[in-house]
């Protein structure tokens, strides 16, 4: 009784009542409902929101026609993206020099395939950037000349310099080949735009290799394109903005954030790198607009004890809330290793119409592998928190064509909250609550052609609301867990979870083996409905639940005595 009653605002004020038809094409719109009793059947109505999940057509990383062009979700359907160009412009000035008028003076200028001797001037300009630092230590802004300048070894910027160039595609730095690049002193103010810093080769490159090293100073980046070296980029504490910036083949990291240090991308490429493409440990970021793709291992990854005092308090223009936030939007994460987003340790993550698609390794690594997003101890993570019409479901986050699970969540404290999204074709299952983690609301999703499950919940996991979900063509898929593999295809999945989970207005349906399996564990029934499942409700374990136990319908009436169960991977 006490549980009925708990539940009862929700079930007067239906969660997801009278669905948008615009969503749905020639769907007829479902009456408003009265307010029925919990254990009331499910309406005959058509299912609208699987409808929208069988017509969704994405299952692996959309496409563009250039390398340097990203699929950004727009939030139009599910399906709907836009290829728009990141990173540095292709664009060079037309004129021999770039007009310094409104760069900070003074100003010197330093030409490629010269003798030394010159003045800076640009009739006379310096042959290096060393000669330049040597000759003219007050110059604030360095111009370079179209072409190749060779840089001496771990050259030490003063402690304000801005450097111009032509163009991303016009005016390159390379470095020696076993030195460090370019050096920022603490507390400097140090400014790049238009060029390209680069490592020569194409071997891997030396520890030494940072291209650009700046320890607690400002840095402020802009049509630039960093190649190779170790780290294309570190930053140890300060503060970096990048706008319009290209990473390509680093050796470890293409960017590296640490020790308390706050970015700010916007409009970035980060691709075909040996290890991870953004690395934020210990620090904070927002990242608006990026294209991360084909690393070796993650594509973002956010580790460490991020400072609470530092950071936003809030993203995307919500009301702020205590404590600082990390701010992804647009980040597109296609093609990477281990995992597309990894999230660990004490930051708080929102996460805006991501694409999180196609991690490409099956095997068990580190003990994560082949998902589209983890979110591990410590973390907390929200997806599209603003999609509350169920109109909108799957119009938020991408997550599909992973080779393991879509959207893992496993550890102590590891949080997650999931409006909104469209979670396809992955090959370890939809969403996977592991072990002593939470999902205190998934809704407004469509969870389509997913091996494994959909949505599962394993032992000493906890999901509390379960609400406005399709979950359709659920296939047989095995994963490798703490407790051997496991074989299921189950919509929806709830062995020895935590807590109650309240399952509302869900449709389920077209599953290859039960559309709702509850083992040993407590939940709520409202409203869900389901058709053509292999089993619907599978009750085992001394389940508990509250609510229409026919509303998700099976072919099959005799149940298998001994289904297997899922486990934490």
């Amino acid at each position: 009784m006490t549980r009925a009653l708990a539940l009862l605002p929700l079930l007067l004020l239906g969660a997801c009542s009278s669905p948008s038809p615009a969503a749905v094409p020639d769907a007829s719109a479902p009456d408003a409902p009265d307010a029925p009793s919990a254990d009331a059947p499910a309406a005959d109505a058509p299912m609208v929101f699987i409808r929208r999940a069988l017509a969704t057509r994405t299952r692996a990383a959309p496409t563009c026609p250039s390398p340097d062009e990203a699929p950004l979700r727009t939030g139009a359907s599910p399906d709907a993206f836009a290829c728009v160009r990141l990173g540095a412009s292709p664009d060079v000035v037309s004129s021999d020099w770039p007009d310094a008028a409104a760069l900070p003076a003074p100003v010197r200028y330093i030409r490629s395939g010269i003798a030394p001797g010159g003045d800076g001037t640009p009739a006379r300009p310096y042959a290096s950037l060393a000669e330049a630092l040597a000759a003219a230590p007050t110059a604030r802004t360095l111009v370079f000349s179209r072409g190749d300048h060779a840089l001496a070894p771990s050259l030490a910027l003063p402690a304000e310099l801005t450097l111009v160039g032509a163009g991303a595609s016009a005016t390159t730095l390379t470095l020696s080949p076993d030195a460090a690049g370019l050096v920022v002193r603490a507390s400097a103010r140090f400014s790049a735009a238009s060029l390209t810093l680069r490592h020569p080769g194409d071997s891997p490159a030396p520890e030494a290799s940072i291209l650009l090293d700046a320890t607690d100073a400002s840095v402020t980046l802009r049509d630039v394109a960093l190649d190779h070296g170790h780290d294309a980029l570190r930053l140890t504490g300060g503060t970096l903005s990048a706008t319009r910036l290209t990473v390509r083949r680093a050796a470890r990291y293409g960017v590296h954030l640490r020790a308390d240090a706050s970015a700010t991308l916007d409009d970035v490429i980060l691709r075909d790198g040996a290890q991870q493409g953004l690395r934020v440990e210990a620090s904070h970021v927002q990242l608006t607009r990026a294209l991360v793709t084909a690393n070796a291992r993650h594509g973002v990854v956010l580790l460490g004890d991020a400072d609470p005092t530092d950071g936003r308090a809030s993203c995307f223009g919500a009301a702020p809330t205590p404590g600082p936030r990390d701010c992804l939007d647009g980040l597109v994460s296609h093609g990477n290793g281990v995992a597309g987003l990894y999230v660990e340790g004490r930051h708080s993550v929102d996460v805006r119409r991501a694409s999180l698609a196609s991690t490409r390794l099956a095997e068990v690594t580190s003990g994560q592998a082949g998902d589209g997003l983890v979110v591990a101890a410590g973390a907390t993570v929200t997806l599209d928190g603003d999609i509350t019409d169920p109109a909108l479901q799957g119009t938020g986050t991408l997550v599909a064509g992973n080779a393991r699970v879509g959207v893992l969540a496993q550890g102590l404290n590891a949080t997650l909250t999931l409006r909104g999204a469209l979670i396809a074709a992955n090959a370890g299952g939809g969403v996977l609550l592991g072990a002593n983690a939470s999902a205190p609301l998934i809704g407004e999703c469509l969870l389509v052609a997913n091996a494994f499950g959909g949505i599962v919940v394993t032992p000493g996991a906890s999901a509390g609301i379960v609400q406005c979900n399709g979950i359709a063509e659920t296939r047989a898929g095995t994963l490798l867990t703490s407790s051997g593999s496991v074989t299921m295809a189950d919509g929806v999945h709830l062995n020895r979870s935590r807590g109650d989970t309240q399952l509302v207005e869900n449709e389920v349906s077209v599953s290859e083996r039960f559309g709702l399996l509850v083992n040993a564990a407590r939940g709520t029934l409202f409203r869900n409905r389901g058709d053509q499942n292999l089993y619907g409700i599978g009750l085992y374990g001394a389940a508990d639940l509250i609510g229409d136990l026919e509303s998700i319908r099976g072919r099959e009436t005799t149940q298998p005595i001994a289904p297997a169960f899922a486990d934490s991977p």
